[in-house]
């Protein structure tokens, strides 16, 4: 074990960033930290107190964090103050698409809202789904070879 540390509150989710820091999202806030030292490089109040969940770091170093209890995310992007908006019942877990777009599985609900790189919600997809809840993309070598033709 290289080392430890308590923080102030649970921490339900872990990112390693673009940079190199271990960004880590607590209640009510998101803190970053060195990944060998664990001491705190930067924290950030959220603008809701709920639980803070399985947060995506962006390329540009932005990082998006849902909230289950507040129904949305909070964006939090470079030095700026950290921005909330809805994405409906139970935002669960956001990831980066392969199209650079981010999409929220909303648990309580029964779509993925889809989110732009500037932070504003664009849509929904997979009416009818019910509970989404873990996201991941990947490669399909068939659709690739088809492309190829």
């Amino acid at each position: 074990m290289l080392a430890t540390l308590k923080l102030d509150t649970s921490v339900r989710g872990l990112r390693l960033t673009r940079k190199g820091e271990l960004a880590a999202s607590g209640k009510g806030e998101i803190t970053l930290l060195n990944p060998l030292t664990l001491k705190t490089a930067r924290r950030w109040a959220s603008p809701v107190k709920g639980q803070l969940i399985y947060l995506e770091s962006l390329p540009d170093g932005t990082l998006v964090a849902p909230s289950i209890a507040d129904g949305g995310v909070v964006w939090i992007k470079h030095a700026r103050a950290p921005r909330f908006f809805f994405t409906r019942k139970g935002a669960l877990n956001v990831r980066l698409g392969p199209d650079g777009k981010l999409y929220v599985a909303n648990v309580d609900d029964d779509h993925v809202t889809v989110v732009s790189k500037a932070g504003m919600v664009i849509g929904q997809i997979g009416h009818g789904i019910k509970g989404p809840n873990g996201l991941a993309f990947g490669n399909c070598p068939a659709m690739s070879r088809a492309h190829l033709k």
